[in-house]
């Protein structure tokens, strides 16, 4: 595998966008994404009542950050299944193209494995519409008394 150096400027914009996903993260820790006015609504649960894949996921990510886990599973357990995951990878991925300014070429397992997150996450958008018992919990429900407090 041939390893290329980055450009000061890819490196820059590696920095921004790992301090952009701290703050936001960090953000969303310290408020609860219904506390505050500009916090996005799904258009598609607002306008059919359906919900979409990230539905609960703002909710879901205050609760991670805060250490309840089983809160934020109630809410969307995608995002503790597919989204950390992928997102501790990306992280680690621009930390390492920080650190040692290479840039590791794409290989085949990530273009694969983002493929199957979308498959899952297509087929988790209908299944948690459907009106059927799971032990994975489909519709966002928001276990914490901080939902209201915070």
């Amino acid at each position: 595998m041939r390893l290329t150096r980055a450009s000061t400027q890819r490196r820059l914009i590696s920095l921004a966008s790992v301090l952009a996903i701290v703050a936001l993260f960090i953000f969303l820790g310290l408020r609860h994404p219904d506390s505050v006015a500009f916090a996005p609504i799904c258009p598609l649960n607002a306008t059919t009542g359906l919900y979409c894949p990230g539905c609960g996921t703002g909710r879901a990510i205050h609760h991670v950050a805060n250490g309840r886990l089983e809160a934020a599973w109630h809410l969307n357990p995608m995002l503790l299944i597919i989204g950390l995951p992928l997102l501790l990878v990306a992280l680690g991925s621009e930390i390492r193209l920080m650190a040692t300014g290479q840039v590791r070429p794409a290989a085949i397992w990530f273009s694969r494995m983002a493929l199957i997150a979308a498959i899952v996450l297509v087929a988790w958008g209908i299944v948690r519409n459907l009106p059927i018992d799971s032990p994975i919990p489909l519709v966002p429900q928001d276990l914490s008394e901080t939902a209201t407090k915070a």
